[in-house]
């Protein structure tokens, strides 16, 4: 399959999963009860995205340690564009999460465990992005960018407990029951497949491109 199929596939898939939360999925309840309304669509946006950014962030943490341990610049190569993605998709959560925090709280930001962790995790990886690029030496930014990716990672796993370790203070997290509805089990699944495979398209693409620079 050549490049152009392939970026015709996972657009028509993304596009597929976007006509589902626009048309498919109804206005309703956030999973604590409350009304949200059109707002609510954003849920099939956001989460799939976080999903994905700590996938992508996994990814980039499992290179790392690969190239430390090999210091093979092919490890380094997937290492910089899963982690890229994954900040990408960490901008679209930072970003698409006020608007909901804004019909479910009434403010479009608050400083709570889950959002505040979240942030120091995406400047973490901001930070990982501009080292790359200020390192002129291949070996030796490969070598940084790996720590750093390494240490930024720590981050995820606080944001992933952070309701459990400080409670839900006002974050809202969807229950089992919450997706026994079919209609939101299937939109939800839908786009995070939809998620995933653009995630792993573009990673793909971006470490041939890093090859390049090399």
């Amino acid at each position: 399959m050549t490049s152009r199929w392939r970026d015709t596939g996972v657009a028509a898939v993304m596009l597929a999963g976007v006509f589902l939360f626009l048309e498919y999925a109804p206005p309703m309840a956030g999973p604590d009860g409350e009304y949200l309304g059109e707002a609510f669509r954003i849920f099939y946006f956001h989460v799939p995205a976080a999903w994905v950014s700590f996938l992508m962030l996994f990814a980039s943490f499992v290179a790392s340690i690969g190239y430390l341990a090999t210091r093979s610049a092919r490890w380094d190569r997937w290492a910089a564009a899963t982690a890229e993605v994954g900040w990408v998709y960490a901008t679209i959560v930072i970003t698409t999460g006020p608007i909901w925090a804004r019909a479910a709280w009434g403010t479009y930001w608050t400083w709570e465990p889950r959002l505040t962790s979240f942030l120091v995790l995406w400047l973490m990886y901001l930070g990982y992005i501009l080292l790359r690029s200020s390192i002129d030496d291949p070996e030796r930014r490969a070598r940084f960018a790996a720590v750093l990716s390494i240490i930024a990672f720590l981050d995820v796993p606080i944001v992933f407990f952070s309701v459990k370790i400080w409670g839900a203070i006002g974050h809202p997290v969807p229950n089992i029951g919450f997706f026994r509805d079919p209609v939101i089990r299937t939109t939800f699944l839908a786009n995070v497949f939809a998620f995933l495979l653009a995630a792993v398209h573009l990673a793909a693409k971006r470490a041939r491109l890093e090859c390049h620079e090399d």
